[in-house]
């Protein structure tokens, strides 16, 4: 019994090394860009093929939740209606999307499990939050980066090999990366973080993982991160048993916005660190914005 449970963990990670594979190869990743010569249409139309072949050898197959797989395969069937409807392409590369999100959604019923799943992703991104933490105390002291590339958005980002970012600030000094993962920007990783923040905390899978992934979105000084885990903190942490500790997280981050508003004018380090968090929150004198920091308004009203 022990050596059959023992084969079949040994096989839900192999087909979990399946999936991260076919993940990697394709936005939101940026290992296609940042690794020249890196196949990712042929290693993402490898990993698709091995999927389906898996699924046709195994016979019975388990579809799993009823309302995924009706959402998936309405949004196929009507797609290409669409398409030919507003004779827009755009509608066949949806039901495309979609054929490999209801493949890809077998599979892992099948062969792995939604919770497997979930967990791989938090322990993933508790290791990319980790060496993006490395990474930014180390370009204090004067790291930099191996290489750069161009972001499918056209902007340039810089590979640390822990981590890329397209937000690197150079002072007098020393250097401020605000670090993006494996993506195209630390808004990006900070988004993914709260996201994963909140499945771990669903699965109540661990407390160490929370912190990590906590204070790995504070690394990356995303604005958006620091208004999401205010409502984070007020949802799962409101209570008698935890205020406390609420009250504790409130008082350390308030203390160091002090420190760092006082020190800003006698260091370098704290006056990057200022212009970063403080400074943007900070009332703007603009018309187009309430606070300094808003950078996205702007762009969504010109959308």
């Amino acid at each position: 019994m022990n050596q059959l449970n023992a084969y079949k963990s040994s096989s839900k990670l192999q087909w979990l090394f399946v999936l991260w594979v076919c993940l990697i190869s394709v936005n939101p990743f940026v290992f296609s860009n940042a690794i020249e010569y890196f196949p990712n249409k042929l290693v993402f139309v490898s990993s698709i093929v091995l999927m389906l072949m898996l699924l046709v050898m195994k016979g019975r197959i388990i579809l799993g939740d009823k309302v995924i797989i009706t959402i998936l395969l309405v949004q196929t069937v009507f797609s290409p209606v669409y398409a030919l409807v507003h004779m827009d392409i755009n509608y066949i590369n949806i039901a495309s999307h979609a054929i490999v999100f209801l493949l890809v959604y077998i599979f892992i019923i099948n062969f792995i499990s939604m919770e497997k799943v979930a967990v791989s992703f938090i322990a993933i991104f508790m290791v990319m939050g980790l060496m993006s933490i490395v990474v930014v105390l180390l370009s204090i002291y004067g790291l930099q980066p191996i290489s750069s590339f161009q972001n499918p958005d056209g902007r340039m980002s810089y590979n640390y090999i822990l981590t890329f970012s397209n937000a690197v600030f150079d002072y007098s000094d020393f250097s401020l990366v605000r670090p993006a993962g494996f993506f195209d920007e630390p808004g990006k990783l900070a988004l993914y973080l709260v996201y994963i923040l909140v499945i771990n905390k669903l699965l109540n899978w661990s407390k160490k993982a929370e912190w990590v992934l906590i204070i790995s979105g504070l690394f990356t000084l995303s604005l958006a991160f620091f208004i999401s885990l205010v409502f984070y903190f007020l949802f799962f942490y409101m209570n008698k048993r935890s205020f406390p500790a609420l009250l504790l997280v409130i008082s350390v981050i308030a203390g160091s916005g002090v420190y760092i508003n006082k020190m800003k004018g006698d260091s370098s380090v704290a006056y990057a660190i200022y212009k970063h968090t403080i400074w943007r929150i900070e009332l703007s004198e603009s018309e187009d914005k309430l606070v300094k920091g808003d950078g996205r308004s702007k762009l969504a009203l010109e959308a």
